[in-house]
């Protein structure tokens, strides 16, 4: 047994290191007394949110989630190559970089996203573990050097979408698509969940936030492609695809 000594919840997994809610660094052993404990956050609307904690075992339970947290989950892979996880889960990886330095967007951190990876869990499911009020999900299928990817930004409490694109690109366009994402995704957080009026101010505004997010990004597709690969190989640990990593 596990436990997080910021929100105490418990884990029973002793293969999680790091607290879902939170992120905190696990500790061993149990809560073992029922706290009720206010816990205060950081909001886009003001200093501090308050948010009540009932701890009962290992469940908690908590009021909806600040209308600006949302998780990136990793990409489906629709690609005939199996291997071609490392581009679907890569992208997502980048799209969640980017949107964590975005002005007022808090971010789950990405082990706790990616920890759904190839699993049946629904999105209501994910936004209460994770305490988020959105979810960006997406598929990637690629053909030699053309690429589809569709994404959709949920709102967990209805499981309805917020919007959707599809995008047929080469991968010359990787970079312009994963900006398009990005701006999207804000520009809908913000006018209808945020209650910001929509209108060209706050689109160029987002513009601006996503271009100085990516300052520094390399602009050769390949670059970034390598990139993936080494980070793809890098998460595995094994003696041999850390020296493909490096290789990479």
């Amino acid at each position: 047994m596990k436990r997080c000594p910021v929100c105490r919840r418990d884990y029973s997994d002793e293969t999680l290191n790091y607290c879902l809610d939170d992120g905190s660094a696990l500790v061993s052993g149990p809560v073992t007394s029922g706290l009720t404990p206010t816990v205060m956050f950081p909001t886009i609307d003001g200093p501090f949110e308050s948010d009540t904690f009932v701890f009962s075992g290992a469940e908690t339970s908590r009021s909806r989630p600040a209308a600006n947290t949302i998780a990136v989950l990793p990409f489906l892979n629709l690609s005939r190559d199996e291997n071609g996880d490392y581009f679907s889960d890569g992208l997502a990886e980048e799209l969640l970089n980017v949107l964590s330095k975005i002005r007022g967007l808090r971010v789950a951190a990405r082990t706790s996203a990616f920890s759904f990876k190839n699993g049946h869990t629904t999105v209501s499911e994910i936004g209460r573990i994770l305490n988020v009020a959105s979810v960006l999900e997406g598929s990637v299928r690629r053909a030699n050097d053309r690429v589809r990817i569709s994404v959709q930004l949920i709102t967990v409490v209805d499981g309805f979408q917020l919007w959707s694109e599809t995008y047929d690109r080469t991968m010359d366009d990787i970079f312009a698509v994963q900006d398009d994402i990005a701006q999207s995704v804000v520009e809908e957080i913000r006018v209808r969940l945020l209650g910001e009026k929509p209108g060209d101010i706050v689109s160029r505004q987002v513009v601006s936030e996503v271009a100085s997010a990516v300052k520094g990004r390399s602009d050769d597709p390949e670059a970034q492609r390598l990139l993936m690969l080494g980070r793809h190989f890098l998460d595995r640990t094994t003696r041999d695809d850390t020296a493909k990593a490096i290789e990479y």
